[in-house]
């Protein structure tokens, strides 16, 4: 499996969470842009964001039911580090997707770039049959991002605010 490996795309680098990354994230992730649609903060400080990281970059759940898939992404040509892109497989065969993109970065199509190589990897190695997305109604930028990866909107009844995308193999 790929969980540990770099991977590429023409244009970017994504590597394996660690630790490390949050060294060159944090300042990109200060930015309250990033958090108007989705329900999390700016990390408060650079060693809660190390702290939980660290417990990322074990690939698995405490209870080892989920491997937890985590990349920095990084552009080859600039070497600066834009986000990172996430996902949990479940034993099911089924993976959620997420992914937190500086704004630096945002309509210049790294988040597609970055899915395409995530999505393939799931498909391929990790042998997933569904991979669910939850976006805000009102994040009209992620909704084509991924209904231009071929997701389908589907109604959701757990969060209300929010729609689940859904991509089948």
């Amino acid at each position: 499996m790929e969980r540990d490996s770099i991977l590429e795309t023409p244009r970017l680098v994504l590597e394996p969470l660690f630790e490390k990354h949050a060294e060159v994230l944090f300042e990109s992730l200060q930015d309250e842009n990033i958090y108007k649609y989705i329900e999390e903060n700016p990390p408060v400080d650079l060693v809660a964001l190390k702290k939980r990281y660290k417990v990322l970059e074990k690939r698995l759940s405490p209870n080892g039911e989920e491997f937890w898939l985590n990349w920095a992404i990084k552009e080859k040509s600039s070497n600066d580090y834009m986000g990172i892109i996430q996902a949990t497989v479940y034993k099911d065969l089924r993976a959620n997707l997420a992914y937190i993109i500086s704004p630096n970065f945002w309509k210049k199509g790294f988040t597609n770039e970055s899915c395409i190589r995530i999505l393939k990897l799931l498909f391929t190695d990790y042998k997933v049959h569904e991979v669910v997305a939850n976006v805000d109604i009102n994040n009209f930028a992620s909704q084509r991002v991924l209904e231009k990866l071929g997701f389908k909107k589907e109604k959701n009844d757990l969060y209300v605010g929010d729609y689940f995308y859904v991509l089948k193999s």
